[in-house]
């Protein structure tokens, strides 16, 4: 019998157990046998690819079991286990037991060494899933566990520990041993959190973090260690769920006042996650009422929760403050409260300067010999005396001033701590500067007068319109024509597609021949890529350029199959796309019958896709004779709106039809379309409503037929066949911003705008030229209200331009905000960060003019929820009013509901209670009624 050979076929067609009992059954002879065979075999296998890589990975369990059981060194079976083709396998626990049992006849000290070896080569997981596990964590630990032996410090097995508890927890199965280098580890790899943390999700709330403090109750796991391990992860800081398990964990472990490391926790509020931050500040209030936590630290701890930007956090800083404020700690907690004074919510910020009112007098009271020279006084005047005493806070009924009034020696805080109570007064004072001006006055009847801040004149920030980059230079030559069709990509620019369409054209009629010789390196690729030419190419504008190039470079390839071309209305069902590919099949169907002209009317000279009218004419002269016609078509939709009428005189002597049509174009400006555009509204299930526009375009009479098709609305589908073509639209009618947009409102919300790229029509329509309506705002208030930052950044940049020349229609987009808000297809906190960010570009009066037309009709109506989001609209239109009547008058609110625009915000800023919106409606009211 030749072992090798048994155990390879075993290996290639046999079972695993038949394997398994086979090696069982060899001598060392044997064994040495195989030993001496296998490694070679394995690289053989892996030099036929990935094949043999894919081979090896479906038998790694036979090979590992085959190394594992013959080869003789410890170094050697841990460098056998760990290779990159087996060190996966689909069941590592059932490996682990197959591998343990042919181990089982080496000594001891051979299995300590080869533990100690697999967990030092143990490597974290790269992708925190639950199917890949830590490789060869399971029989490290079964030796770790057999044998006895200190296990090496290692990142990797803990994190192995900590997926095989997650697991056993989801399966619910023993835990596996714990061991006393592994638990402290748990808390310092980084792969543990993940692991604890899909234990939370999977198994709703029987976590993996509440099975270690099961086990620490059972004494499984010494309960101090998981003490001292959360406490310092927290510590560490990090991500929040990096930080999440270890917070459920100290949960779970009830920990007791005595344990709580208050020094530690109070330096790392500052700095923590918000979860942590109120996990941290309930342990150090916890603390406090065991009176653990002394004057310094209290003073340290409310500070850093009060600085913090989480509502929950600030307002468990004031909790704290009003429960446990003594006479010693008032300063402290005076500096913290004046923190609060500039926070956005008006409910905190009224209930910090109730708790300073309350902490001043009082102080005011015990101390008054040794303050008088601080200019505290009794409360005077006309609003209601602060509570003291045993008085409950109206906000959260606890007692501010309870302890504050307590009989306490005065002489204790005279000398530095007067000096103290200084310092926390001119905190308080220097901040109360820009409260409320009744809340300055309640709070200066304790403190002494607090001068109004001073009201500067806003400095409005200048407009800078966006420009667009200049067009690129013309390809002048065949090589660089070719490096440009090998560059275009699938969904290819206006811009590149109209320079590689201008050089084919004039390239082919100065030189075919060169031109051909040049593109036969590209053509070459392109065979490579598409075999089956042109069949492969589809109907796509980059596919027609494509053939184009072919109809020069390989003349014997059929151009466009006339089936195609009947498809072409089905294809392109809108008639701009189809506009689009007509000119592109001419100009296909001219080269491939070997035709040519020397140049192409219509390839812009404006990066707005404008044409210079004397460049027009020039082309005209140079050709000579009746042009392409849908060339010629988009050569006059190109033309600027406002030309020298003298150049028609110069297109009459042309002497041709396209010359007199020209003439007549030049003679009368650019006409406009008439464009009417309607919003529907059809309602959905949770109140919201699904927002279509319909835009009626009505051409004027005597236009050429091509240019009428596509000055009439396009009634099809709201789905659109490629859609990324809309991106051409702006520059086949740069003077003609309302078709363009009324074109593109049709598919607005079914795609185009709210969920691809195509925002940028907004900005690319805006530098244009022409009139703007309805169309155009529906357009830009689609693209303010994005989802996505960057792609609201278009929209943006389209007001800025529009502002910057004059054009916005402002009243327009304010009521088409409104209405797409109100039927849930825009997000109001997404238009006004793009409002704000086009006030701060300078655009200030005209967002002031979209606000006047949008707040009266978003304001909620009597006894009403205000919407999400609608203080921060308030404050932005706030802000821009403030700007805008330094320009001169503030233009009115427009009504709303048949009442003027003021009523119904009036009706808002005279609400009860302390929330932004009614702070923010009173801050406009005052602005819209008092304009000077």
């Amino acid at each position: 019998m030749n072992p090798w050979r048994e155990v390879v076929g075993r290996i290639e067609d046999g079972t695993l157990d038949e394997l398994v009992a086979f090696l069982h059954s060899l001598s060392d002879l044997g064994r040495r046998a195989v030993a001496v065979q296998l490694p070679g075999y394995v690289a053989e296998v892996r030099r036929e690819g990935v094949e043999g890589r894919w081979w090896l990975q479906d038998r790694a369990a036979r090979l590992r079991a085959a190394g594992a059981a013959c080869l003789s060194g410890a170094a050697q079976v841990a460098d056998w286990l760990d290779r990159q083709d087996l060190r996966q396998v689909r069941d590592p626990r059932t490996d682990a037991v197959r591998l343990m049992s042919l181990l089982s006849r080496r000594t001891g000290e051979w299995r300590a060494d080869l533990a100690v070896r697999l967990v030092e080569g143990l490597r974290p997981v790269r992708r925190r899933r639950f199917d890949e596990r830590v490789p060869n964590w399971e029989l490290a630990a079964a030796l770790v566990e057999a044998t006895g032996v200190e296990p090496p410090d290692n990142d990797a097995f803990a994190e192995g520990w900590a997926w095989r508890l997650a697991t056993a927890v989801w399966m619910t199965q023993d835990p596996p041993p714990p061991h006393d280098v592994v638990v402290p580890r748990l808390f310092q790899a980084a792969g543990v959190a993940a692991a604890l943390n899909w234990s939370e999700t999977r198994n709703h709330g029987v976590s993996a973090a509440a099975r270690l403090a099961d086990m620490a109750g059972d004494g499984l796991v010494k309960r101090q260690t998981l003490v001292d391990g959360c406490a310092g992860r927290f510590m560490a800081g990090g991500a929040a769920d990096e930080v999440a398990p270890f917070m459920t964990l100290w949960s779970r472990l009830a920990v007791d006042v005595t344990e709580i490391p208050v020094l530690d926790f109070v330096r790392v509020l500052p700095s923590a996650s918000p979860a942590l931050a109120g996990l941290l500040a309930g342990e150090l209030r916890r603390a406090d009422e065991a009176g653990l936590v002394d004057d310094e630290l209290f003073g340290e701890a409310v500070g850093a929760l009060a600085f913090r930007r989480e509502k929950k956090n600030v307002a468990a800083a004031l909790s704290w403050i009003g429960a446990r404020t003594t006479p010693a700690r008032a300063p402290a907690a005076l500096h913290a409260l004046s923190t609060v004074f500039t926070e956005e919510s008006p409910a905190l910020r009224d209930r910090a300067v109730r708790l300073a009112i309350a902490l001043a007098t009082t102080l005011a009271t015990t101390l008054a010999a040794t303050l008088a020279p601080l200019a505290l006084t009794r409360p005077a005047g006309p609003g209601p005396a602060p509570k003291t005493g045993q008085d409950t806070d109206e906000a959260d009924g606890t007692r501010p001033a309870g302890r504050c009034g307590q009989d306490v020696d005065g002489t204790r805080l005279a000398g530095r701590k007067g000096q103290d109570v200084a310092e926390a007064v001119e905190a308080v004072r220097e901040a109360a500067g820009g409260l409320p001006g009744p809340w300055r006055e309640r709070l200066g009847a304790v403190i002494g007068p607090i001068p109004a801040p001073e009201q500067a004149t806003p400095v409005p920030p200048a407009l800078v319109p966006a420009t667009l980059p200049p067009l690129p230079a013309p390809i002048t030559t065949p090589w660089e024509l070719a490096h440009e069709l090998g560059a275009m990509s699938r969904q290819v620019e206006l811009q590149q597609a109209e320079r590689i369409l201008a050089a084919l054209v004039t390239l082919a009629h100065r030189d075919r021949d060169a031109l051909a010789d040049a593109l036969r390196p590209w053509h070459r690729a392109l065979a490579e890529e598409h075999p089956h030419l042109p069949a492969g190419l589809g109907v796509e504008s980059r596919a027609r350029l494509v053939r184009c190039a072919l109809a020069v470079v390989a003349p014997g390839h059929e151009g466009v199959p006339e089936d195609e071309l009947d498809r072409l209305a089905r294809d392109y069902p809108h008639p701009l796309q189809r506009f689009v590919a007509r000119r592109l099949d001419e100009v296909l169907k001219l080269l491939e019958s070997g035709g040519s002209v020397p140049v192409l009317l219509a390839t812009p000279t404006e990066p707005t896709g404008h044409l210079d009218p004397v460049t027009l004419l020039e082309r005209m002269e140079l050709l000579g004779a009746e042009p392409l016609d849908a060339d010629f078509h988009q050569a006059l939709l190109r033309l600027p709106r406002r030309v020298d009428p003298a150049l028609a005189g110069r297109a009459d002597r042309l002497g041709s039809a396209a010359g007199r049509t020209l003439a007549d174009w030049l003679r009368g400006g650019a006409p406009d379309p008439e464009v009417t555009c309607r919003v529907r509204e059809t309602p959905l299930p949770h109140g919201f409503a699904h927002v279509e526009t319909d835009c009626r375009i009505t051409p004027p009479r005597d236009v050429p037929p091509p240019i009428a098709e596509l000055w009439t609305a396009y009634d099809g589908p709201r789905y659109l066949t490629y859609p990324h073509t809309m991106a051409w639209w702006p520059a086949l009618m740069p003077s003609h911003r309302e078709v363009v947009a009324a074109h593109v409102t049709h598919f607005l919300y079914q795609g185009v705008i709210r969920r691809s790229g195509e925002t940028a029509l907004a900005a690319a329509i805006a530098h244009g030229d022409g009139p703007t309506g309805d169309a155009v705002a529906a357009v830009v208030a689609a693209g303010l209200g994005h989802h996505h930052a960057e792609r609201r950044g278009h929209a943006v940049e389209a007001v800025l331009t529009l502002a910057a020349r004059g054009d916005l229609p402002a009243a327009a987009l304010g009521r088409l905000m409104a209405r797409f808000v109100a039927a849930g297809a825009a997000k109001l906190g997404a238009l006004t960060r793009s409002l704000e960010h086009a006030a701060n570009a300078g655009a200030y009066t005209e967002v002031w003019d979209v606000l006047a037309e949008a707040v009266p009709a978003l304001l909620p109506a009597p006894g009403e929820r205000p919407r999400a989001g609608l203080a921060g609209l308030l404050a932005v239109a706030a802000e821009t009013a403030a700007y805008a009547r330094t320009a001169g008058p503030l233009p009115p609110l427009a009504p709303a509901g048949g009442r003027p625009g003021a009523a119904p915000l009036a009706e808002l800023a005279a609400r009860k209670g302390g929330s932004r919106v009614v702070e923010e409606a009173g801050r406009l009211l005052t602005l819209v009624r008092d304009p000077d």
